[in-house]
């Protein structure tokens, strides 16, 4: 990974401190050990993916602002409202895993492009909410694919 993307994570990882409210609150939402977190927070040491994940999800910050510094903080917009207006968490959590493996696998994503994918994912999921009678010929279905395999090319 870029050094100076590195060098930003701990001011990052600061300010999700900030959203948790603590140092300490922050380690027990996330299961991370207190020292831990005080040595990813002063850049001693370099979080693994799972742990950036795990962060993001605590605090509701976007993968791409942690980790790149690019993009919104927060990840509402990742978030949008099913048909009832509820967030769609299902969703969230999808999106969160396909970023997750893209990035464990090497592939980068750009941010305008995860977001492409996300919301191609939401269309998806407010087209069928929970129908069945999804298909592969579904144009929809063809976007998240055409999107998926350009980032594993």
């Amino acid at each position: 990974m870029n050094s100076e993307i590195l060098k930003s994570i701990p001011s990052r990882l600061r300010e999700c401190v900030k959203i948790a409210g603590s140092g300490d609150e922050l380690a027990r939402e996330t299961g991370i050990n207190r020292r831990t977190l005080e040595y990813y927070l002063t850049g001693k040491s370099e979080p693994k993916i799972s742990k950036i994940a795990d962060i993001a999800q605590a605090t509701k910050v976007s993968l791409e602002w942690l980790v790149f510094g690019e993009g919104p903080m927060m990840r509402d917009h990742l978030l949008a409202g099913d048909k009832d207006g509820e967030p769609t968490s299902t969703l969230a959590h999808s999106a969160m895993a396909v970023y997750v493996t893209l990035f464990e696998a090497g592939k980068l994503i750009e941010p305008e492009k995860f977001e492409e994918l996300t919301v191609a994912m939401w269309e998806l999921d407010q087209q069928y909410g929970g129908n069945a009678e999804e298909s592969p010929d579904d144009p929809i279905v063809k976007k998240v694919h055409k999107l998926l395999m350009a980032v594993l090319k």
